[in-house]
C-alpha cells in the first residue's frame, strides 16, 4: 500500500489520476495506496494498455527484451523516461511482490523489496525508507534455521491448501479474526463496556477456531483436504470485466499522447492528458536515480545516521499549483472542496449554507482560470470575446 502511494505522490498531475478516473471511481484514494485491490488490478490494466503497441509491434520474447526497449525508448524523452521509471517498472515490481507472497517464494520477496526501496525514498515515505533499509539487511542475515523455513515458504500464511493463495500475517488476521469478529454475534453492535470487550479480544482465536471447526462439521470436511487450483480472476465474470475496464482505458488512451512515443512529447516533462508542459524545476523523471542515491548515501551511514533527516529531492508535476487552506490544510482540487461542502450540507449538521459560500471556494476564478491560474483557451468566438474582456479589464486593474 505504502509503494502504490509512493507511485500516486509521484505521478501527481501527470495525467494518471485522469485515465484512471474515466474508468475506475475512488481514484484518490487509489494513488495513496488504499482500496488495494483495486488499484492492483486498476494499474495493472492502465500498464498492460500503454504497452499494448509496444508488444503488438515489437519482436518480444522475453522480459529481457521488454525492459531493454523500455529503457531505450526512456532514454529519448523526460515524458517517457517518467512513464517507464516511475509507473511501468514499478507496476512490475508491484506484481513481482505479490507473486513473491502468492508463491511464498522468499528470494523474490527480498528482491522486490529491495527494487521499492527507491521509491520511498523519492517519494518521501520516510518511515518505509528509514526502517525498510534496516528490514531488508536484517531479512538478509537471518539465522541459518529461520532462513530455511523462509526458503521453503513458511513466511506466508495459506487458509487452504492449493497454488497461488499464500497471504502475509497480517491479512490473514484481517481474513480469520476480524471475519469473525465483524459477522453477526462479534462486538460490533453489542457493547463497548471496557471489561466485556477485554474479554472478547481475548477469547477471539479460540471462538474463530470454533466457528471456523463449526463450518468444517456443517459441510462434513468434504473441502477440507481439497486443493484449490484455480484462482477466483480466472472466473468469466472478472474476465468479462477486465475486458470492459480494459476497452474503457484503450479509449481514453486515444485521446491522449502517447506516453512511450518521444515523439510527441516536449522538452519538459508533459501531461499527457492535458498536454501541460511542467516547469524547469520539475525533476520527478529522475526519481529512481535521484532515490537510489539517497539510499545509499542512507545505507553507508548506517548505524549512526538511522534518524537522520532524509530530504525529499523530488520536485513533482504538481509544483506551482494554487490552493485555498482549509484549517490547517491545504487543499488543491477544487472539487474535493466542493464535495466537502456538498457533505457538509447534506451530513444533517447545523450549517449555515450562506455563510459557507460566503467564503473563498477556489482560490481563483475556475470558470476563467485553471488550478495553475493559467487563463482558460476559449473555445468559441463568444467565449473569445469574454476571455478578451476579462483580461483586458484585469490588466486595467493592475
Amino acid at each position: 500500500m505504502s509503494f502504490v502511494g509512493s507511485v500516486g505522490t509521484l505521478m501527481e498531475d501527470s495525467g494518471l489520476a485522469d485515465i484512471l478516473g474515466d474508468v475506475f471511481g475512488g481514484v484518490p484514494k487509489m494513488l495513496i495506496g488504499k482500496k488495494f485491490p483495486q488499484n492492483v488490478r486498476a494499474m495493472r490494466i492502465v500498464a498492460e494498455e500503454i504497452l499494448r503497441n509496444i508488444v503488438q509491434n515489437c519482436n518480444i520474447e522475453s522480459k529481457e527484451d521488454m525492459m531493454n526497449l523500455l529503457d531505450t525508448i526512456a532514454s529519448q524523452s523526460k515524458t517517457a523516461k517518467l512513464w517507464v521509471d516511475v509507473f511501468i517498472k514499478p507496476v512490475c515490481i508491484m506484481m513481482l511482490y505479490i507473486r513473491a507472497e502468492r508463491e511464498g517464494d522468499w528470494p523474490l520477496h527480498l528482491v522486490a523489496y529491495r527494487q521499492m526501496l527507491p521509491y520511498f525514498f523519492a517519494a518521501g515515505h520516510i518511515n518505509y525508507a528509514r526502517y525498510g533499509v534496516c528490514y531488508l539487511k536484517s531479512m538478509e542475515s537471518l539465522p541459518e534455521p529461520v532462513s530455511t523455513k523462509f526458503l521453503h515458504g513458511e513466511h506466508v500464511m495459506r487458509h487452504e491448501n492449493g497454488i497461488w493463495n499464500g497471504i502475509w500475517s497480517d491479512m490473514f488476521i484481517e481474513t480469520s479474526f476480524m471475519r469473525y469478529g465483524h459477522a453477526p454475534g462479534g462486538i460490533i453492535g453489542i457493547t463497548l463496556k471496557p471489561e466485556t470487550l477485554k474479554v472478547w479480544a481475548l477469547s477471539l482465536h479460540t471462538c474463530s477456531r470454533l466457528e471456523a471447526c463449526l463450518d468444517d462439521m456443517i459441510s462434513d470436511g468434504a473441502d477440507t483436504d481439497k486443493a484449490v487450483l484455480k484462482h477466483k480472476e480466472e472466473q468469466r465474470s472478472r474476465i468479462e470485466r477486465d475486458a470492459k475496464d480494459r476497452e474503457g482505458i484503450r479509449n481514453k488512451l486515444k485521446s491522449c499522447i502517447d506516453p512511450l512515443d518521444p515523439e510527441q512529447h516536449q522538452t519538459n516533462v508533459v501531461n499527457i492528458v492535458s498536454g501541460e508542459v511542467a516547469k524547469p524545476c520539475v525533476n520527478v523523471h529522475e526519481s529512481v536515480r535521484i532515490g537510489t542515491d539517497q539510499m545509499t548515501a542512507f545505507t553507508n551511514n548506517l548505524p549512526e545516521g538511522l534518524y537522520d533527516t532524509i530530504q525529499k529531492k523530488i520536485v513533482t508535476m504538481s509544483v506551482g499549483r494554487r490552493h485555498v487552506k482549509v484549517g490547517q490544510e491545504r487543499v488543491i482540487d477544487t472539487n474535493l472542496i466542493y464535495s466537502r461542502v456538498l457533505g457538509l450540507q447534506a451530513s444533517g449538521r447545523d450549517v449555515d449554507i450562506q455563510d459557507v459560500l460566503s467564503h473563498e471556494l477556489a482560490p481563483i476564478p475556475t470558470a476563467l482560470f485553471d488550478d495553475y491560474g493559467d487563463m482558460r483557451i476559449a473555445k468559441s468566438k463568444a467565449a473569445l470575446k469574454k476571455h478578451l474582456q476579462v483580461e483586458v479589464q484585469i490588466t486595467w486593474t493592475q
